[in-house]
């Protein structure tokens, strides 16, 4: 796939890693699907996403309404399948524990459409 042919990006996992992706995904323009298991993680993400786009506006990396279009652009989710068949590439950003990553990878592949390009960060 052309990166042209991208226009949902999937981050799976909601911490440091998976808010800071979801974040360089929407300021870049894509539209962008945050899953997590918790809610109270996801509610935690955008709160960081927010913190660290107040820091953007003082420093001029962006203005106020580039930040409001980044966070318009970032939808979450608990649901995994939702974020799975409506992405055209997702990065995973899960806790580092190998049977995990190989569990969501199967179940990625189940799941995503044939087009779907999955990476591991």
């Amino acid at each position: 796939m052309a990166i042209e042919g991208i226009r949902i990006v999937g981050v799976v996992g909601s911490g440091l890693m998976g808010s800071g992706i979801a974040l360089n995904f929407a300021l870049a323009g894509y539209e962008t699907i945050m899953s997590d298991l918790d809610e109270g993680a996801l509610a935690g993400a955008m709160k960081r996403i927010d913190t660290v786009l107040s820091m953007f506006n003082e420093e001029g990396l962006t203005d106020q309404a580039e930040a409001a279009a980044a966070v318009a652009r970032i939808e979450t989710t608990t649901d995994l399948d939702t974020l799975a068949k409506s992405s055209d590439f997702i990065t995973e950003a899960i806790v580092e524990r190998l049977e995990d990553k190989q569990e969501l990878f199967r179940h990625l592949d189940q799941v995503c459409p044939p087009h779907t390009v999955i990476v591991s960060n």
